[in-house]
């Protein structure tokens, strides 16, 4: 149909991007620098039996989702799902339902009638709430300054946003037209989140044999060393000292690192600035292997103070770790000044080992081995109201013939979903581009 579309980076954003491009006629090749595919959200049988995510990912929106409906529309093809349960929060040393819909909010206890009331009418009027430059520019907290919600509901609200957002308690930047925006999505779905039977492993691989069937190629431990360009045209990349020509170009890699691979004063000034400004949330994440059964909880699991999330897979899909023992994953969001100091990090997972002894007394002794990572990124860019959709990097550079994909970037959405909707938005474009032309 027209020339060879190369992909570079296998993470998420490359593979549905290439995956949709497949589906639609166009040849792709991807070059992926690592020996797996995936990028941060990968997926290996880290020991015998079980199945590890890098971190915690869940499918927001059930089937109503930005990948299960990428799946269904354009690859023809269907997920399957599984459902989290009820949601909880462990404050204050008690386990409460963590109120995730308009229904749950009228039936929590963490909350008074006249609270529950006030909290429903807000997220209701949500729904009619239009997502414009007007309220992606302000603040969540701002956003709420004229509710009248008392102390004991902007707590809620705040663990709330930290899940949406994956967050650390910092409304004061989150852009209140993103969490909105979300709130409305989760609504219309009427369902949270979901995830894929089989792991993340299931869905990366599903991407790729995709990709293989019709026609394209992925190339491992294949990392691209540069990225050249002539009279402000993509003619193609470098891979150990040989020229491969094309003609598009998908850089399907966090926004700092294309400055790795192209000259930066190719680009105009208000690129290099937005570029810039892109911020990454940043977290650790342990996961563990548990003999016996700690929990039979399903759903996501939350805490105050520190604000964590976490959940036991396994419980939601058993195939994740072996017969009779758990997988459990847990993700406490940071700034970034504290991933960057090793005492603090060190302290921290520590603390949270403490922690999860009081939240399941004994854990500590039912632990058969564990992971902790400290994240310098967990996802591409935060929500802020300085980083929301309209501030980050289009999808479209001003380099013809080059274009990006993954969560720098500015797909509509929140944590991994920049990254889903990005590789939608990317793959559309270039469809529409390559029609044009």
């Amino acid at each position: 149909m027209t020339d060879e579309i190369i992909i570079v980076g296998g993470g998420f954003g490359g593979l549905l991007s290439g995956a949709i491009l497949s589906a639609h006629g166009y040849k792709v090749k991807i070059y992926e620098k690592k020996p797996i595919l995936g990028g941060r959200a990968n997926s290996i049988e880290y020991k015998p039996g079980y199945i590890v995510d890098y971190g915690i990912h869940a499918i927001r929106f059930s089937k109503k989702g930005v990948i299960p409906t990428i799946f269904k529309k354009h690859l023809k093809r269907k997920l399957k799902l599984v459902d989290y349960g009820e949601g909880k929060l462990f404050m204050n040393n008690e386990w409460h339902d963590l109120p995730l819909s308009i229904s749950a909010i009228q039936n929590t206890n963490l909350l008074d009638d006249d609270e529950k009331n006030a909290l429903t009418q807000v997220l209701a009027g949500a729904l009619s709430i239009k997502i414009n430059d007007e309220i992606l520019d302000l603040s969540i907290k701002d956003w709420l300054k004229d509710k009248n919600l008392t102390d004991n509901t902007l707590k809620l609200i705040t663990v709330i946003t930290n899940l949406l957002c994956v967050s650390h308690n910092e409304i004061e930047k989150l852009s209140a037209g993103e969490f909105l925006d979300g709130v409305k999505k989760a609504i219309s779905a009427g369902k949270g989140s979901s995830y894929p039977i089989g792991g993340w492993k299931f869905i990366i691989e599903e991407l790729s044999n995709f990709i293989k069937e019709n026609g394209g190629a992925i190339n491992l431990k294949t990392p691209v060393d540069k990225v050249v360009v002539a009279n402000n045209k993509i003619e193609g990349i470098y891979i150990k000292g040989e020229k491969i020509d094309c003609k598009t170009l998908i850089l399907a890699i966090p926004i700092r690192d294309v400055f790795n691979l192209i000259d930066k004063t190719l680009f105009p000034k208000e690129f290099i600035e937005k570029a810039e400004n892109t911020t990454p949330t940043c977290g650790i994440s342990i996961d563990f292997g548990l003999k016996g059964t700690v929990s039979d909880i399903d759903g996501l699991i939350t805490t105050y103070k520190p604000f964590t999330m976490s959940c036991f897979t396994s419980n939601l899909d058993p195939s994740t770790a072996p017969e009779g023992e758990q997988l459990y994953t847990l993700l406490q969001p940071l700034p970034q000044s504290i991933i960057n100091n090793k005492s603090e990090t060190e302290k921290i997972i520590k603390n949270i080992y403490e922690m999860l002894n009081s939240m399941f007394p004994g854990f500590n002794d039912k632990v058969l081995w564990k992971r902790p990572i400290v994240m310098p990124i967990v996802d591409g860019s935060t929500v802020y109201v300085t980083t929301h959709r309209n501030k980050r990097i289009s999808v479209k550079s001003p380099i013809d013939g080059l274009y990006f994909s993954g969560d720098s970037y500015n797909g509509p959405g929140i944590g991994g979903d920049i990254a889903h909707a990005s590789a939608l938005l990317c793959a559309e474009t270039i469809m529409s581009d390559l029609q044009e032309q």
